[in-house]
């Protein structure tokens, strides 16, 4: 009976990249295939633009080009906030990669907007280890808060949301 009241409770807030942003991945996909396109046709003439080694490489880093922007476009434009009676949970993109925190562990909550400086962000490699962001591109309003797990460390991390209102007295409740 517990589990299905911790169900009722829990409230997912759904993220999506901003139009400039899939527009911005569309013009680079658009851009990377048109190159190919052009040598590839090119390449089918007496005049080839490029041919042996340098055609291979060409074909080969273009095509990652494309398979890394459709990568993207997967997984840094979809994001789920959860938050059940225990747990704040983060999902993002199709391919579901998920960090989840106990509700118990968190000590401080304020809204705040993203800062890379202060939050670091996606891929930041330069970003404090005890400062980690799980942001939207585009979204830069968000709750920053203080976690503690069980072995006592501490870390500060960054969540964007549409409503950090709403989210920041979930997780202060």
């Amino acid at each position: 009976m517990a589990h299905n009241k911790i169900d009722r409770m829990r409230e997912d807030e759904y993220l999506r990249a901003p139009a400039w942003v899939f527009g911005g991945l569309g013009l680079l996909l658009g851009l990377d295939s048109s190159a190919l396109t052009i040598v590839a046709l090119r390449s089918l003439g007496d005049d080839p633009l490029l041919s042996g080694g340098p055609a291979a490489l060409f074909f080969v880093m273009f095509g990652l080009g494309m398979a890394l922007i459709v990568y993207v476009m997967l997984d840094a434009t979809l994001m789920t906030v959860s938050v059940s009676g225990s747990e704040l949970t983060v999902t993002m993109g199709v391919f579901g990669r998920r960090r989840s925190w106990r509700i118990d562990g968190i000590t401080q909550v304020a809204e705040t907007q993203h800062g890379i400086v202060r939050h670091g962000g996606r891929g930041n490699i330069f970003a404090p280890t005890s400062r980690r962001a799980w942001m939207m591109f585009g979204i830069k309003d968000g709750v920053e808060f203080q976690y503690q797990d069980e072995a006592g460390a501490k870390a500060t991390y960054f969540i964007s949301s549409r409503n950090p209102s709403d989210l920041a007295s979930k997780l202060a409740s």
